[in-house]
């Protein structure tokens, strides 16, 4: 599945560009230095300290800025497909 985002990956948005390596999507600086050293199947742009990301196995988690899954109680979502 080809990625698809809202504006252009490469423009930073709150200080992080979207890359793609050999091994997946990541989020990087813009002088284009990995933030964390996963990759992931899709990324979207990070929306107030939090980013979706899709893992290679399909499942959805967020992420925080420093590359760390975040977990909140009170939202729970589940994507398919």
């Amino acid at each position: 599945m080809a990625q698809q985002f809202c504006g252009d990956p490469n423009i930073p948005h709150e200080g992080f560009v979207i890359l793609q390596d050999e091994d997946g999507w990541f989020h990087a600086t813009p002088d284009k230095e990995p933030v964390y050293p996963e990759r992931y199947a899709l990324v979207e742009h990070f929306q107030g300290k939090v980013a979706w990301v899709r893992k290679k196995n399909g499942v959805w988690i967020r992420i925080g800025k420093h590359g760390r899954e975040v977990k909140n109680n009170s939202v729970n979502v589940s994507f398919t497909g």
